[in-house]
Formats: C-alpha cells, sequence, structure tokens
C-alpha cells in the first residue's frame, strides 16, 4: 500500500529474468568494449599480443546479442559461463596490465599464427554462445517435470549392498597390501606439490605393478566417494530423528577435509567437492540459505588460500596473467600449440595416427597403460616437447580448440567445444529430472562445462574412463536388491 492507501502497483517486467539477463549483458558488454579499446591503443609493445583487442571485443558483442543465456541458473551452465568471462576477459586484462609480457618460454612470432590464434578464439567462444542460447531456447520451463533425488537410495549410495561392500573391503585390503598406492594422493595446500608430485609417481612406479596401479586409482576413486556419499546419507537420517545443526556442521567439515585431499587430477576433486555440499544443499532445503552462506564463505577462503599458494609458487618465474592464461587455455596457450603442431608438421597418417594411439586410445583407462610402454605420444606431448625440449613435460595441455583445428580443420574447429555443450545440456537435464545417479551426472555435467576451457578431448576421455564411468558402474551394482522381496 501507498500513503494514499491505494495498492502499490509492482512492475514484474522490471525483476523479470529477460531484464535482469540483459542488465548483465549489458555491463558485461560495456567493460569488454572499454577493455578492447584500452589493449588497442595501448602505447607498449604488444609482440604476439597485437590482436588481443579483437578477442574482448568479440566477447562483449556477443553478450549483447545473446544475452538471453544469463537467463536460467544452473551451476554447469553458470560454471561455463564463468570460466568464459575469465578466459576472454579477465585473461587479456592482465596480460594488459602485465604489460603484454613475452612469458617464460622464447616465443617465435609469426603472423600467419597470431591471426589463426586470434580467429580460432574468436570463432569459438562464437559457437559456444550460440550453442548456449540455441540451448536454453529448447528449454522448456525448468519448473515443469522437475523431481527431487532420493539420497537414500543405492543408486546414490545411500545405502550399500552386498557387492559395493565386497568392493570396499577389496579396495582396502589391496591398499593395507601395497600402502605405496597412498601417493596417489596428497595436500592440495603442499608448498613443493610439483616436487610431491613427480616424487609420488616415482614412488608409485618403483613399488606398485603397472596394472595394480590403475586398479588402485580407479577402485580407490570409487571407495572414496561412496564412502563419502554414505556419510551423508548416515548425517541425514540422524539430522531426521533428531534436528541440530550441528550434524550439519560436521557434513560440511567432512566435505572441506574432502577438498584438501587431491590427486593428480585435482580439479576432479574440487568437482566432487562442490557436488557433494550441493548434495547437502538438497538434502536440506530448510537451511539452504545457510548453507548457501557459508558455502560463499568457505569456496572464498580455499580459492583464496590456493591462489596465494600457487602465486608464492610461481610469482618468481610467472607473471599472474600467464597463471590465468595456463589455467583457461588462453591466447598464449593456443598460440603456442599452433606453433608446436606447425613445426611438428604432421602428415596425413602420421595426425590420424596421433588422434587414434595417442589422443583416444591413450587416456582411455586400461587401454593407455599398454600404449604408454610402447613409447606413443600425444598431441599434448607434441605441445610439452615445443615448450619443455623433449623428454620433459611441464604439465601443460593443448587447448581444445587446438586439437579440433589439428583433426577437424579451420571450419569445423569448434566442433568438440560445441559437442561438449550439447552433452552438459543432456546431463544437467538429467540432474534436473533426478534421473540415475546425482554424483555421476552432475559430475558429466560439470565436466563438460568446464572442458572447452580448461581441458581437451583427451583429458575427457580420461576424466570419463577413471572417475565417471567406474563410479556409473558402482552405482549399477549398488542399485542391485540382493535381499527377499518383503
Amino acid at each position: 500500500m501507498n500513503r494514499l492507501g491505494k495498492p502499490k502497483i509492482i512492475n514484474d517486467e522490471e525483476n523479470s529474468p529477460k531484464n535482469q539477463s540483459f542488465h548483465i549483458a549489458c555491463i558485461l558488454t560495456t567493460f569488454s568494449l572499454l577493455l578492447a579499446i584500452m589493449i588497442g591503443f595501448s602505447p607498449n609493445s604488444k609482440g604476439i599480443y597485437k590482436l588481443l583487442f579483437m578477442i574482448p571485443l568479440v566477447y562483449g558483442c556477443l553478450n549483447f546479442i545473446f544475452f538471453r543465456v544469463y537467463d536460467r541458473k544452473s551451476f554447469p551452465k553458470v560454471t561455463i559461463l564463468l570460466l568464459m568471462f575469465i578466459r576472454y576477459f579477465i585473461g587479456p586484462l592482465f596480460i594488459y596490465f602485465d604489460k603484454f609480457p613475452s612469458s617464460l618460454y622464447n616465443l617465435v612470432y609469426s603472423q600467419d599464427t597470431i591471426i589463426l590464434a586470434t580467429f580460432l578464439m574468436c570463432i569459438e567462444v562464437s559457437c559456444l554462445f550460440g550453442a548456449l542460447w540455441i540451448f536454453e531456447k529448447k528449454r522448456e520451463n525448468p519448473a515443469i517435470g522437475k523431481r527431487e533425488y532420493d539420497f537414500l537410495s543405492g543408486k546414490n549410495f545411500g545405502k550399500i549392498n552386498l557387492l559395493l561392500t565386497a568392493l570396499i573391503i577389496i579396495t582396502a585390503a589391496m591398499y593395507l597390501v601395497y600402502p605405496a598406492l597412498f601417493h596417489n594422493y596428497y595436500f592440495i595446500f603442499d608448498q613443493s606439490i610439483q616436487n610431491t608430485t613427480l616424487l609420488n609417481e616415482q614412488k608409485l612406479k618403483s613399488s606398485i605393478p603397472n596394472g595394480l596401479r590403475w586398479i588402485g586409482y580407479t577402485l580407490g576413486e570409487i571407495t572414496h566417494y561412496t564412502v563419502l556419499a554414505k556419510l551423508l546419507a548416515v548425517i541425514y537420517n540422524k539430522y531426521n530423528k533428531k534436528p541440530w545443526n550441528g550434524y550439519i556442521y560436521i557434513a560440511i567439515l567432512i566435505i572441506i577435509l574432502n577438498a584438501t585431499i587431491t590427486t593428480s587430477r585435482q580439479m576432479s576433486g574440487l568437482i566432487m567437492s562442490a557436488i557433494l555440499y550441493m548434495q547437502l544443499i538438497r538434502m536440506f532445503p530448510k537451511r539452504r540459505r545457510l548453507l548457501l552462506n557459508l558455502s560463499i564463505v568457505s569456496g572464498l577462503s580455499v580459492i583464496t588460500t590456493l591462489i596465494i599458494s600457487y602465486l608464492s609458487l610461481s610469482a618468481t618465474y610467472r607473471t599472474i596473467s600467464s597463471l590465468v592464461e595456463s589455467y583457461t587455455n588462453g591466447f598464449y596457450g593456443i598460440y603456442q600449440s599452433l606453433e608446436s603442431l606447425t613445426l611438428a608438421n604432421l602428415g596425413f597418417f602420421e595426425k590420424y595416427q596421433l588422434l587414434f594411439l595417442g589422443d583416444t586410445l591413450g587416456f582411455i583407462n586400461v587401454i593407455s597403460t599398454f600404449l604408454s610402454r610402447s613409447g606413443q605420444i600425444n598431441s599434448t606431448d607434441v605441445y610439452n616437447y615445443y615448450l619443455y625440449g623433449s623428454g620433459v613435460s611441464g604439465g601443460q595441455i593443448i587447448p581444445m580448440i587446438s586439437q579440433g583445428y589439428l583433426y577437424l580443420g579451420l571450419l569445423f574447429s569448434p566442433a568438440i567445444s560445441v559437442a561438449s555443450v550439447v552433452l552438459m545440456y543432456r546431463y544437467d537435464g538429467k540432474v534436473r529430472q533426478g534421473k540415475g545417479s546425482y554424483m555421476c551426472n552432475m559430475f558429466l555435467a560439470i565436466v563438460f562445462a568446464v572442458a572447452p576451457i580448461m581441458y581437451n578431448y583427451s583429458i575427457l576421455l580420461l576424466l570419463l574412463t577413471t572417475v565417471a564411468f567406474p563410479l556409473y558402474i558402482a552405482s549399477l551394482l549398488n542399485s542391485i536388491n540382493l535381499g527377499r522381496k518383503q
């Protein structure tokens, strides 16, 4: 009511998702265009970054054209949009502030590669926005068909049957017989994380037979996440019998502790911790606001600590821009990877041998073990040899768009990135409809969201066959009812 006693008219259109999306897009477009102008008219020597202004310029325009991609909120979609913002705005912004550094490695200056790398980044972001816009238009009302998961069911590891119990016991026995398998895991805040990883790999190779290494890792990951899901279910049951906020805090502590222990695939561990936290929010909807607030505080704390830790480790030889570029496969990585492929000068047969044996079979669990003995290389090896020299790997991965260009040519180079967005929507839809295993579907949705920016085709195969597929099999096994029907 207003002062005259008349009903106050609320304009719903002002708060509609369409208007909110338009405001977000306008802000992003404005800042992106300003950044493009700043980079374009900078008096500093730009080197390979002479066309860098095109990237925020195109990104800004696409935000304005496809502003409806911001309408609906879902964790996987927000993830890919945030990573695109970091890659296409924050990355160039830091390069500008760092005065266009030549980075750690000697650069081969090539006008053709500069144009090609810029074009590939622009065409990829255009295709990503286009794919997101098409799928958002096709989605029905998010409220229709939405179903909640039963987190106490076998498929979500709320209960563990005899088959999965036997698998957990076998895993525990294997780790007791071969304690070196514990070297698969280490503390995420380790100040010497690179040395620790290399040392752990050497200990594993010297102490564990080849076949048992991947079996131990795979079974260890299954046991790791199924036991955590079961613990959350136990806490949920106890809370239902006797509501006490302390149970929720215990669950949060368990998830935070899990996030501090990682493997060589750090990102997948952080994704799983985020999924467990989202599961907790779904299990306790009445405490949603409390859990969201705590997630923001704890998430920012972990991210800040990680950033400080990595900066202190890398500041002596890397700029902030190179760190951002490295983790989001930015312009520098695309430029360098294209140069490495040019230098390799692969013939038709060599190229597709690299695709099928190196980048496909070489990253599939079990098969990769046998191929590694034969000395088969992959496109990431080609890239790392170019950066660091033969026989040495610095852990860089070839960007997805560079792989697409190598195997599919210029016209279809973004096809793998677009396929990743399609699969993201597929599994995001399954989560919304409550189908299958929550942990498996959400993991796949997030991994496919992250892949175009942070991963590539090969790393996707690795994560699917070492984490997602084993967990899916465990969920199926655990869904089998071995008891009598009542």
